[in-house]
């Protein structure tokens, strides 16, 4: 079994001072788990944290954005990756969240690149607070896999099926 550390991906931009960091963490289907409203969660998700650099390599964790991206997300997201534009909203109460990922200029060897984007607004704020960071094309690689890989562990497809019975047609 995988320890949390091992369903992470990283991607750091704060060389200069200049960007921030990014990281996705896969949190699987559980049953049983309830969501912030109670209910029982009927899928995982990918859990996405940005931070802002205050320093060359030093990141400011303690203001991140997160953002919960749900299978339909993933989607929206492999389309960005794609060489489309992705534009996710959330809203939960009066905060609103954009995700948002699309093709930059080419590198120096004239290879794609795409820029990553999160803004926030918090709740009863008119300020938008946005990190960007840059995203190579082998990180898009190692993305867009990671991403097609977390499909069926969100939705709990990779689980031992339950017992079928016949009642199940019914």
């Amino acid at each position: 079994m995988a320890n949390n550390r091992e369903k992470e991906y990283a991607i750091y931009k704060g060389t200069g001072g200049r960007n921030g960091a990014v990281q996705f963490k896969l949190v699987p289907f559980q049953r049983g788990r309830t969501r912030k409203d109670g209910k029982e969660a009927d899928a995982g998700f990918i859990l996405v944290e940005a931070a802002a650099t205050t320093a060359p390599d030093v990141y400011d964790w303690n203001n991140k954005i997160t953002f919960a991206m749900d299978v339909g997300d993933i989607g929206q997201f492999l389309v960005g990756l794609g060489g489309g534009h992705c534009d996710i909203y959330h809203q939960y109460n009066n905060a609103v969240k954009k995700l948002a990922i699309e093709l930059g200029n080419p590198d120096q060897k004239n290879n794609p690149t795409w820029m990553l984007s999160m803004t926030t607004r918090p709740d009863g704020s008119s300020d938008w607070f946005t990190i960007r960071l840059p995203v190579s094309c082998n990180e898009a690689a190692v993305l867009k896999e990671l991403m097609r890989a977390a499909v069926p562990v969100v939705r709990g497809w990779n689980e031992e099926p339950l017992p079928y019975t016949q009642k199940d047609d019914e």
